[in-house]
């Protein structure tokens, strides 16, 4: 990565947390004159910025893949097999009946249900991060 494109995206997050700071000040002076307090602003935040919706996508997508990964993902299989002999007198019909069951082994279940959990604890701490980064903006905006 260049050294361009390493400084426009810090640029490009501010300018997002700064939207998102002025649509919440905006909404807080158009409900009835009153203007928010530090709580409601930082909830207000909070609600409407749009990296924090994208990560609290992330960690709701991260749970569904963890959910996933912690079932069983192979169901028994019947197969039947039916043939008629008509060469031999008298013709003769032949049944085959087989059951299978995939099976994982070495505990491939137990390490993608343990990836899964790092996945979503990593995605968790990104928007934790980022939920403290919007209050901490929000709360110099009102100082």
């Amino acid at each position: 990565m260049d050294a361009s494109c390493s400084r426009r995206y810090p640029a490009s997050r501010a300018a997002v947390l700064s939207l998102t700071l002025l649509a919440a000040a905006r909404a807080g002076e158009c409900q009835g004159g009153e203007r928010y307090r530090l709580g409601g602003a930082i909830d207000a935040a909070l609600e409407r910025s749009p990296v924090i919706r994208g990560l609290r996508a992330e960690v709701e997508e991260a749970r569904g893949r963890l959910r996933q990964a912690r079932i069983h993902p192979f169901n028994p299989e019947l197969a039947v097999d039916v043939g008629r002999r008509q060469r031999e007198l008298p013709a003769t019909t032949d049944f085959g009946f087989a059951v299978s069951q995939e099976i994982e082994i070495a505990g491939q279940r137990g390490k993608r249900a343990r990836s899964s959990a790092a996945a979503l604890a990593a995605v968790a701490a990104r928007l934790a991060r980022e939920e403290r980064r919007v209050a901490a903006a929000v709360a110099l905006g009102f100082s």
